[in-house]
Formats: C-alpha cells, structure tokens, sequence
C-alpha cells in the first residue's frame, strides 16, 4: 500500500513539473511577438504550426508556377482575329508570353515568402524556412524596404526610429484553454498595425488559436495574420 502511494505521488509530481515547464499560450503569443519585433523571423517561425504551410506553399507554387501559362503563338491571336497582321501577332504573343512569365516567376510571389523569386526554390526550401519567409513578407519594415528600393531618391535603409515605429506589439489580455486548443485575446501597441492586427485599429482586440503539441503550444497560422500593405509617397521633393 505505502509502495503504492509513493507511485501515485511520484506520478502527479512529475505531471505537475511537465505543467510546471511548459510555457503558457499567452507566454507562448507574447515570445512570437517578441521575435517578430527583433525581425528573428526563424524563431518565430518555431512557435508556429509550421505543417500547415505544406498547403500554403502547395497553393502559392500552383498559383506562381509557370506551368500554369500555356504559351502563345502568333497563330494564336491570328486565329482569334484573321485581320490582324501577322507582325502585330507576333508581337502581341511576344508580350503576353513575357507578361505571363513575369507574374509567374517574378515579382508577385516575392510579396507573399520574402526574397523568393520563383518556385523551384519555394519547392527546394524545408517547412521553416518557408514559415520564415512567410512571416518575414508581412512585416511592415520589410514592406516599407520594398518600396523605398523602388525610387533611387529615397534612403535604402530604415532609421531606428521607423524600425521601432513599424514593429509588432501586442498586449495579452488574456488566454482560454479548452483541453488541447486554447485562444490568447490580444490587442497592439503598435503605432503602425502591421503583422500583429491587420487592418484593425490599435484598440481593437483581436484572438490567437494555439493548439497543444507535447509539451508545447502552436500557434494555427492564418492568412489573414498580418498582411496588410502601405502606400508610400515619393521621397524626391517637388519643385
């Protein structure tokens, strides 16, 4: 009986030190936040279910792959239109095929997995790294990067207070477990709303869904978690 007890007493005090040692979600949302803001996009990445993004990349190389764009011929738009001279088909085929090439390749799939400029490399990459660079494309200081690359006339580089003005930052107001599923209600701190509540005002309180994996929490990562664009006006000053 006494070997029993010492069993039984032994059982619950691991199970309350494994409790003990397993970060809470709301400790969980604010360390991903923490990450985001020093622009630690792997780290953050780790505190995500990152199996979900199997699909999200599945459905990004479906969308960007050139596969998709059966390239055109003269005798294609000759087909459509016989009136057409056969050196204005050319062309026009010409422009499609580059146009479409562009959008699949190009550009385009840069703003949704940052530095990513074509599929074969979005396939090459593991789980993490396409979780990095998903998280990394919707930060409002790489955004802002972005554009300001797109005119000579603006500086290259963000200054530290634009840094710190872009970065996410939240406050947990509070959590909900429900067995092996939990929700963290948050709100940001941010003077810009960027990868924390996209589109939300600053007061607006919005909800993480975790889910418990062994010892630790996920986050369930969402398409609508952070991106948002911003516009951005020309820097050369006008006569």
């Amino acid at each position: 009986m006494r070997t029993h007890l010492l069993i039984v007493a032994a059982l619950a005090m691991n199970s309350a030190t494994t409790e003990a040692q397993t970060p809470s979600p709301s400790a969980t949302v604010q360390a991903y936040f923490d990450a985001l803001a020093a622009e630690h996009w792997s780290v953050a990445a780790s505190f995500l279910r990152v199996e979900d993004f199997s699909r999200i990349r599945r459905d990004h190389i479906d969308m960007y792959s050139p596969s998709r764009f059966r390239p055109r011929t003269a005798e294609d738009f000759l087909r459509r239109d016989s009136t057409m001279p056969p050196a204005v088909a050319e062309y026009q085929a010409r422009r499609f095929n580059e146009t479409a090439a562009r959008a699949a390749n190009l550009g385009e799939l840069e703003v949704v997995f940052a530095g990513v400029r074509d599929t074969a490399l979005l396939r090459a990459m593991t789980l993490d790294q396409v979780a990095a660079r998903w998280l990394e494309a919707r930060d409002l200081r790489h955004q802002t990067r972005l554009m300001l690359r797109l005119d000579p006339t603006c500086p290259q580089e963000l200054d530290s207070a634009t840094r710190e003005a872009l970065a996410p930052r939240v406050e947990v107001l509070g959590e909900v477990i429900r067995g092996d599923t939990s929700w963290v209600v948050l709100r940001s701190r941010s003077e810009h709303v960027g990868m924390a509540l996209p589109g939300a005002a600053p007061d607006d309180a919005r909800t993480a869904t975790l889910v418990r994996r062994g010892d630790r929490w996920l986050i369930v990562p969402s398409q609508h978690y952070g991106y948002q664009s911003i516009g951005l006006s020309r820097c050369r000053r006008q006569r």
